[in-house]
């Protein structure tokens, strides 16, 4: 046989060996926590990232520790990111709590102030017979009931 019938075909098979293989267009998606790669469109809400295809051979253990010890620098950011929040929460929580505190003492002191206020007004209705003196002295704790609930009522009359 002459040699250049098996070179064609020897020529033929190194050609398609060694020609680049097609490329499609593989995206990573994120999706619910997990990871897939797909050729298709990532479903809708999921984070999108075209795959490059430059994944460390298995003996690049120094990549390998540096993309581990990333992933592990980006957990932590995540969960302290999450501590704060949550600490926020609490905080956010314990002022709303206190405020209606103060609120619900202020309405106790309140009613207490427009109790005290009416049974002053009812004393000097009752003493409008009396002497000066008892009238003047009526008069006066009235007054100051009125003046102490408006100071800390807000308004005079309830």
């Amino acid at each position: 046989m002459h040699p250049s019938i098996y070179s064609l075909p020897v020529i033929s098979l190194l050609l398609i060996l060694f020609s680049p293989a097609p490329s499609f267009a593989i995206d990573k998606c994120l999706h619910n926590g997990h990871v897939t790669y797909t050729d298709l469109p990532c479903p809708e809400g999921s984070d999108t990232e075209p795959f490059t295809g430059e994944v460390a051979p298995a003996t690049d253990t120094a990549g390998a520790k540096r993309r581990y010890l990333a992933d592990q620098k980006k957990l932590r950011q995540v969960l302290k990111e999450n501590q704060l929040q949550d600490r926020q929460s609490q905080h956010d929580a314990g002022i709303a709590a206190r405020l209606n505190k103060q609120e619900m003492d202020k309405q106790n002191r309140c009613k207490k102030l427009d109790a005290r206020r009416k049974a002053a007004q009812q004393n000097q209705v009752n003493n409008k017979h009396g002497n000066n003196k008892q009238i003047d002295r009526a008069k006066l704790l009235t007054q100051r009931a009125e003046d102490n609930y408006s100071e800390q009522c807000g308004d005079a009359a309830h």
